[in-house]
C-alpha cells in the first residue's frame, strides 16, 4: 500500500511536454511514426501517464510561464520555420 501511495503522488506530465513527444513522434526528423497502431495508443491519452522529472519545482513563475506557455506558443506558429541548415560532409 505503501508503494501505491508513493505512485499515486507522482504529478501528470505537462501538457506542453506531451504535446512535443506527440508532435516529435509524428514528424519525419524525430520519430518519424514509427510507432503505430496500439504501440501509438498510450501517448493519445494521458490519464495514466506521469512525469518523472520535475524540473519545474527548480524554476520560479515567471520562468515556468515563459517555458510552459510562451515557447511553445512561439514554436508552434513560428519556430517550427526555423531550421539549422544542415552540412553535407
Amino acid at each position: 500500500m505503501l508503494q501505491y501511495a508513493q505512485v499515486q503522488r507522482l504529478r501528470s506530465p505537462k501538457d506542453a511536454d506531451l504535446n512535443f513527444l506527440r508532435e516529435w513522434l509524428d514528424r519525419p526528423e524525430g520519430g518519424d511514426m514509427f510507432l503505430q497502431g496500439r504501440e501509438a495508443d498510450p501517448w493519445e491519452e494521458s490519464c495514466d501517464l506521469v512525469g518523472l522529472a520535475g524540473v519545474d519545482a527548480e524554476k520560479d513563475i515567471f520562468t515556468r510561464w515563459i517555458s510552459n506557455k510562451c515557447v511553445p506558443w512561439f514554436h508552434k506558429r513560428f519556430g517550427y520555420r526555423m531550421k539549422v541548415p544542415q552540412t553535407i560532409e
